[in-house]
C-alpha cells in the first residue's frame, strides 16, 4: 500500500489473552479497520469539503453508514481559546446527530508542555459493534489529520 508523506501507521489491539482483535491501518486520509486480521469490517475516509471537516464511516461493503462533521474552526496548541473541538457523529440519514467526538482542552500549561491529546467519544448503545469499532478508530484519523501532523507539530517545537 503506497502512502504519501503522511503519518502512516498500523495499530494492533489485543485482548487480555494477547489475541489480536482489531487491526487499524492508516494511509493518508483513510483508516481501514480489520477484525480479525485480514477481514475488513469498515473504514473511515476524509471527504472533500469547503466549509467543514467531513468523514465518511463505511461498512465492510464500502457503503457509507455514518458521517462525522467537524467544527467550523479547530483549536489546538498552548494558545487556544479554551475550547473543546466537537466532531458530530451523524446517522445514516446524514442529518440526525447520534453521537460525538470531543477533543478535550488540556489547559494552558499542559498545552505548552506536552503534545498529548485527550478525546471522548459518545455513540448509541444499539449501534452495531463493528461500526462502534470504526467510530472509535475515527478518533485516530481525526487526531492525525488535524492535531498531530508533522507540519503542525514542527511549529510547536520549543
Amino acid at each position: 500500500m503506497y502512502c504519501p508523506a503522511t503519518r502512516a501507521f498500523q495499530v494492533r489491539v489485543v485482548d487480555n489473552t494477547n489475541q489480536e482483535i482489531i487491526c487499524i491501518k492508516r494511509c493518508s486520509h483513510e483508516i481501514i479497520v480489520e477484525s480479525p486480521l485480514g477481514t475488513v469490517i469498515g473504514s473511515v475516509a476524509q471527504q472533500c469539503s469547503f466549509s467543514r471537516v467531513l468523514y465518511a464511516l463505511k461498512d465492510a461493503t464500502d457503503n457509507v453508514v455514518l458521517k462525522i462533521v467537524g467544527p467550523g474552526c479547530l483549536c489546538d496548541g498552548p494558545y487556544t481559546c479554551c475550547c473543546e473541538d466537537k466532531f458530530i457523529l451523524l446517522g445514516n440519514d446524514g442529518v440526525s446527530e447520534i453521537g460525538s467526538i470531543h477533543k478535550k482542552y488540556r489547559g494552558f500549561i499542559a498545552g505548552a508542555l506536552t503534545s498529548a491529546d485527550s478525546f471522548t467519544i459518545n455513540v448509541p448503545m444499539d449501534l452495531d459493534v463493528r461500526m462502534k469499532a470504526v467510530a472509535l478508530d475515527a478518533v485516530f484519523l481525526i487526531n492525525c489529520t488535524h492535531f498531530a501532523e508533522p507540519n503542525r507539530r514542527r511549529a510547536r517545537q520549543y
